[in-house]
């Protein structure tokens, strides 16, 4: 492979014995997956729970990092300054903290940004289209592929690390044009798929990932106009029920105005039609604990009955972590409210959202309601430490919906439905979906 001088003084330690496991790190990765060479980052970002003894034998010598580079949140969902108030088994957390305690001072001494979220955009890391990035985590990864048009392989967390620290990437898979090109070809029979909700985009992304398993897809439908708050819902379960590296919808990821350009010229592959029966079994698959078999989709879905939600122990909601217009609905939703102390609720979002929703007022009113807000994992990945009295738990994301049932082997009850739903399970003795989405 072609290494720079640059690369080849790495190699021979000249800037320090971590800088040169790392470089080597990416030249056996890339002599494993054919890469050419390496190429120079925009950014990078890294998940924090790094085993300890690797991160320091990573970072031996690092002075300064030389690309910008945030953190992944704290995983498990373990905040390290909330867990009493989210109701974490004490003998748990005090396992964990001290490694977490001391991974912290080494981000700080390195230039590490202490972000602690999901999605690096939301925070400041904002590279260019055509970017090469290095980031940790599917739905970011993705997200950053298919709305900005940097470019970002599925990196893990060696990776990852190795390219923060060096600055540098084998130049495969995604980064390379012609494994951008869509080969499935998404459309809507029947639904309005820009005036659903966002728990119903999240079920259909959470299908086609299924579908499209390891395809990059495109979709045909999408208004323009829709935000990123609604487009991360369809995207990010992608990654979850299937390894889609690239979502174009026409108009809106930069290669993508035309069916044309996402196809590269190409016929798909295959061809997914969504529709409303579509729709309704992918959100049975997490339907929240009520009298009625079948989900309920939205007016605009075509369905107008309602029904009652039985009210639940625990809802869990920032997967991905939230946007400072969804804290300012939940504040709405929580004024004058008061959450039972039997009950729990973790709202997972970044550092910075938390500070400009506390000047907005949003922090007094949720927190004086009884919810937590913190800089973690809301997926729960990997040990899920709900506490052991919830029985039932419901969310607002089909991704954290999956991996809460996995991961508690199936012992929760576990229900997905918009915010609105979920804070009413929580607050009443029966809960009635809301009519109008949001």
């Amino acid at each position: 492979m072609q290494l720079t001088e640059k690369d080849q003084a790495y190699l021979a330690g000249t800037a320090g014995p971590g800088v040169q496991k790392c470089m080597q790190v990416l030249v056996n990765f890339s002599r494993a997956f054919g890469a050419p060479k390496l190429v120079n980052i925009a950014s990078a970002h890294v998940i924090p729970n790094i085993p300890l003894g690797l991160l320091e034998t990573l970072t031996e010598g690092v002075e300064m990092l030389p690309v910008m580079t945030t953190l992944h949140p704290h995983m498990s969902a373990l905040c390290p300054s909330a867990w009493p108030l989210m109701g974490i088994d004490t003998q748990y957390a005090q396992a964990k903290l001290p490694d977490v305690e001391r991974r912290k001072t080494l981000f700080a001494e390195k230039g590490f940004n202490q972000t602690y979220t999901c999605y690096p955009a939301m925070v400041g890391s904002l590279p260019k289209k055509g970017d090469y990035v290095s980031w940790i985590g599917s739905g970011g990864q993705v997200l950053v592929n298919s709305t900005i048009g940097a470019r970002c392989n599925r990196d893990g967390a060696l990776l990852t690390l190795a390219a923060a620290i060096t600055g540098r990437s084998p130049y495969y898979g995604l980064f390379l044009d012609s494994n951008r090109l869509a080969e499935v070809l998404v459309t809507f029979d029947g639904l309005d798929v820009n005036r659903l909700s966002k728990t119903e985009l999240s079920a259909i992304g959470y299908y086609l990932g299924a579908q499209a398993k390891s395809h990059n897809i495109v979709i045909d439908g999408i208004d323009r106009e829709l935000g990123m708050d609604y487009l991360k819902q369809i995207m990010i379960p992608l990654t979850v029920t299937g390894a889609v590296g690239v979502c174009h919808v026409l108009g809106v990821t930069p290669e993508a105005d035309t069916l044309k350009d996402a196809l590269g010229g190409r016929h798909p592959v295959k061809k997914i039609s969504v529709d409303r029966e579509i729709l309704r079994r992918s959100l049975a698959l997490y339907t929240p604990n009520s009298g009625a078999g079948v989900p309920l989709l939205s007016p605009q879905a075509g369905v107008t009955a309602k029904r009652d939600v039985a009210p639940t122990d625990m809802v869990v909601l920032g997967c991905p972590h939230l946007s400072i217009q969804e804290i300012r609905l939940l504040a709405g939703l929580l004024v004058g409210q008061h959450i039972p102390n039997h009950k729990h609720l973790w709202i997972g979002l970044a550092h910075q959202q938390y500070q400009l929703a506390k000047e907005m007022g949003y922090v007094a009113t949720i927190e004086r309601a009884g919810g937590v807000m913190v800089s973690a994992c809301m997926s729960t990945i990997p040990d899920s430490p709900i506490p052991a009295r919830v029985n039932s738990l419901m969310t607002s994301s089909m991704k954290a919906a999956h991996y809460i049932s996995q991961l508690n082997q199936k012992r929760l009850s576990v229900g997905v439905a918009d915010i609105e739903c979920c804070i009413r399970s929580l607050l009443n003795s029966t809960a009635r979906t809301p009519q109008v989405t949001t």
